[in-house]
């Protein structure tokens, strides 16, 4: 396997464990709230689980970090991911500092968010599984706005499953097809 291929699957798995950590997060936080199990889900559901799934990518990035592999140049599409990822850590901190937006109408505006970095890395990379995919959160934060309760959280689960965590098994599948059949 040449590094260009290595490197763009290593990446692509990092986002499918990504977006399955976030589910997990989702769906346990909705069980929490549905059965009100009295635990603080923050310290050991959030926090615990997204130190170590941090640790865990610092730490597979450094094994397979060379000065070969290093990005030479930052795209645009890194940077709208950059800003995309600015934007939803802010929108999350203000809301749970200045306790100003109900927390279930969080997930709305994260499929806003993500829709617009699908939408724009699919029109940059001319690729139409990431403009879908952008649609698709819209649609997803349409049907999210009209929940605005616990629910919200699982819906945004199944949405980070379908709409990131599949479509990226998909292309993982397609690029390996593309790459044998060289």
């Amino acid at each position: 396997m040449n590094s260009v291929h290595a490197k763009n699957q290593r990446n692509l798995i990092i986002i499918i464990l990504w977006g399955l950590v976030f589910s997990k997060c989702l769906t346990l936080e909705y069980l929490i709230q549905i059965y009100s199990i009295p635990i603080n889900s923050f310290v050991y559901i959030w926090t615990l689980t997204l130190a170590m799934a941090s640790a865990a990518t610092i730490t597979f990035f450094r094994t397979h970090a060379t000065k070969a592999n290093l990005p030479k140049t930052v795209s645009i599409i890194h940077i709208v991911w950059l800003g995309c990822g600015i934007v939803s850590i802010f929108l999350i901190g203000i809301s749970f500092l200045a306790s100003v937006l109900n927390p279930y109408k969080i997930p709305t505006f994260l499929s806003i968010i993500l829709g617009i970095g699908y939408l724009f890395h699919g029109i940059l990379a001319r690729r139409n599984t990431y403009i879908f995919s952008g649609v698709a959160w819209w649609i997803g934060a349409a049907i999210l706005a009209t929940r605005n309760n616990v629910e919200s959280l699982s819906i945004f689960a199944f949405l980070l499953i379908m709409l990131t965590v599949l479509p990226l098994l998909v292309e993982i599948r397609q690029q390996n097809k593309a790459f044998t059949q060289l």
